[in-house]
């Protein structure tokens, strides 16, 4: 998922329009980015202005997000311990047991 958080202040139109504080730094998500990913996060008032209502569903969508990196992880773990597993039976000393190697 693309969603970006960004660090920003209100605009001046927006703190004399919607009387938002333009003195406190905020964290969040840019609505128009949102709106290209998860379209009914959004709502928009009759000017135009968009917002995000409360946190949307973000919690949720952190948690289908954990999930899914934990299904990613636990795969890769698997992969892993196979590859692991493949170097060892590599690296076992297979010269002996073949007298042809010997000769060269």
């Amino acid at each position: 998922m693309q969603l970006r958080p960004v660090q920003f202040n209100w605009n001046q139109k927006a703190v004399s329009e919607l009387n938002y504080n333009p003195n406190i730094t905020n964290t969040g998500l840019i609505a128009q980015e949102v709106e290209q990913i998860i379209p009914e996060w959004i709502d928009t008032n009759s000017e135009g202005y968009k917002k995000i209502p409360g946190s949307g569903n973000l919690d949720l969508v952190l948690v289908n997000a954990v999930k899914e990196l934990n299904s990613k992880i636990s795969a890769l773990e698997q992969q892993n311990n196979e590859l692991k597993a493949e170097i060892s039976a590599l690296k076992e000393p297979s010269l002996e047991k073949n007298p042809r190697e010997k000769k060269k």
